[in-house]
């Protein structure tokens, strides 16, 4: 991986920004400021805690757990929103470039989203990912790390006027999703590092994902 700025994830997500109407730029701020007012941020599962066990089907249908995983060195966790988010695909995109490295370092990497199975094949066949992308229905998991929040009105608004139905994907009427929180967790299944930016827009770069995973094998 090159440490070139228009190569770094925060880069692409930049360009992926530009293309959003002012207007809706505004709407958008003004939804994530009011979720950063609930304290999400700190709210949800933070390093020193335990790492809740989970036990969920991949896309094709088998089931992984926290602590099968864990078996083969730590576990990079992160939560995405669904195929339908071109800001989780370019994430899930740049982290699978790294897949190598994390393996080098004696680590795995596992995805959760609130989504179907069929979103979870959907974003494994399209980025051709080599890591488990596991499908957490009805959230139970997404509450257990306290990553869940409700999309307010008026960006369900904006989201089917664009064809993204949200319900629909998810397979339930509650309209919730996660916020983009990465974890690194040790064998005995602490967090040692949590990223739990509200924010959407904004990921975890790979190059700092790799730092805290290495951390964990000095």
């Amino acid at each position: 991986m090159t440490d070139q700025p228009e190569q770094t994830l925060e880069a692409q997500l930049q360009k992926l920004r530009q293309r959003t109407s002012a207007e809706t730029t505004v709407i958008y701020n003004k939804s994530v400021q009011d979720l950063i007012a609930t304290n999400i941020e700190k709210t949800a599962l933070q390093k020193g805690e335990l790492a809740p066990d989970f036990s969920l089907p991949n896309a094709t249908g088998q089931t992984v757990s926290l602590s099968g995983l864990l078996r083969n060195g730590p576990v990079a966790l992160t939560f995405y929103r669904g195929a339908w988010c071109p800001y989780c695909n370019i994430q899930l995109r740049a982290y699978q470039e790294i897949l190598p490295q994390i393996h080098e370092l004696g680590a795995e990497l596992v995805a959760i989203s609130p989504e179907l199975p069929d979103g979870s094949l959907t974003v494994t066949e399209k980025h051709h990912l080599a890591f488990p992308v596991l499908s957490d229905v009805n959230a139970v998991i997404l509450r257990q790390y306290k990553v869940l929040f409700t999309v307010p009105e008026n960006i369900r608004e904006i989201y089917l006027k664009a064809g993204l139905d949200v319900e629909k994907a998810n397979g339930v009427s509650t309209w919730e999703l996660p916020i983009p929180a990465t974890y690194v967790i040790d064998a005995d299944r602490i967090i040692r590092f949590a990223y739990t930016k509200p924010d959407y827009r904004d990921r975890l770069e790979p190059k700092t994902l790799l730092e805290q995973v290495a951390l964990l094998r000095k």
